[in-house]
């Protein structure tokens, strides 16, 4: 798996903060700043690593070190930046919560026995049957923002799949922003999603197992008569 490197990019702003945060600081302007992240991101491209700009103030690294009990130290601001991901807010006409509509292991019957092999619960192989990986059952939507590309997750699918997802929720600082704002009144307010770097995403779907099938919707009716053969029922929403 190609190396993944996430570099803090702060606002131009916060230079004199980022200064006193660190204390003795490698550059003597923002400018150098930059230089210093573009020289770690050419060594990453040599090296055929991944380099993703994470961008936040130096007031939410402070707060995210103070709401996890770190000292303020190279390592533990290292660790932030790791884990930075935003919450904010988009229109609802925006979000994309979809996922494939064929897929199902029908409560137990339908299981993976191998990479891209899956049997029913009397034995019985199910050629039709292929890995779904995660990528393809969230299929959340991909957008970028301020020249970084990352993944928009719904902060409600990430609490109705905590098991899977909790990592995420985790890994959230403690600040909000608005990008897209709305005060219109009447308004409805629109939903949370969390802007997680594309790369990261990406790099956790692949140590994930597939646990769900997917089949062509030509093959629905099959499935679900041997499903129901065994016995499975369809949950009434």
């Amino acid at each position: 798996m190609e190396a993944l490197v996430k570099l803090w990019e702060f606002p131009e702003r916060d230079f004199a903060a980022w200064c006193v945060l660190v204390g003795t600081p490698e550059a003597k302007n923002y400018d150098e700043y930059l230089q210093l992240i573009e020289a770690v991101e050419d060594e990453c491209r040599l090296q055929d690593g991944i380099a993703v700009r994470v961008c936040f103030s130096v007031a939410e690294m402070i707060t995210a070190l103070a709401a996890n009990g770190w000292d303020n130290t190279p390592d533990n601001r290292a660790a932030v930046v790791g884990l930075h991901c935003v919450l904010y807010d988009r229109p609802p006409e925006r979000v994309n919560d979809r996922s494939p509509s064929m897929e199902s292991t029908f409560g137990g019957l339908l299981n993976r026995v191998a990479e891209n092999s899956w049997q029913w619960s009397d034995g019985t192989p199910e050629p039709l049957a292929k890995d779904l990986g995660v990528l393809e059952h969230y299929n959340f939507r991909e957008a970028e923002h301020d020249g970084f590309w990352y993944v928009e997750i719904p902060l409600a699918v990430a609490h109705k799949y905590h098991d899977e997802l909790g990592w995420v929720l985790d890994a959230m600082p403690e600040q909000k922003t608005s990008v897209y704002p709305d005060t219109r009144p009447g308004k409805r307010a629109p939903p949370k999603v969390m802007l997680l770097p594309d790369d990261a995403w990406k790099a956790w779907a692949e140590t994930v197992v597939p646990t769900r099938a997917t089949w062509d919707a030509d093959s629905q009716e099959c499935m679900i008569n041997k499903a129901r053969s065994l016995g499975w029922e369809k949950e009434k929403t």
